[in-house]
């Protein structure tokens, strides 16, 4: 890959390449945090503050399909 990315021009060095590789894994990882701390946890802190409100599988995924099929439902009139 690293090859690829100097023969076509885009970078002029294998440094440049790593460099540009690490800034994007650095990138993918703060999204990563963030989605973590801001979605992940505080879904998680509701869920044990209020156990009964969870959703068994079974019906998650019929609320899942639901939607599912009201979308393609509106996408087809």
């Amino acid at each position: 890959m690293v090859k690829s990315k100097l023969a076509s021009g885009e970078y002029a060095t294998k440094s440049d390449v790593i460099c540009a590789g690490l800034r994007a894994l650095a990138a993918l990882d703060a999204g990563t945090d963030r989605w973590l701390q801001d979605d992940v946890g505080s879904t998680f802190d509701e869920f044990k503050a209020h156990p009964d409100r969870a959703l068994s599988l079974d019906e998650a995924m019929e609320g899942f399909h639901a939607h599912i099929n009201a979308l393609a439902t509106n996408s087809n009139a």
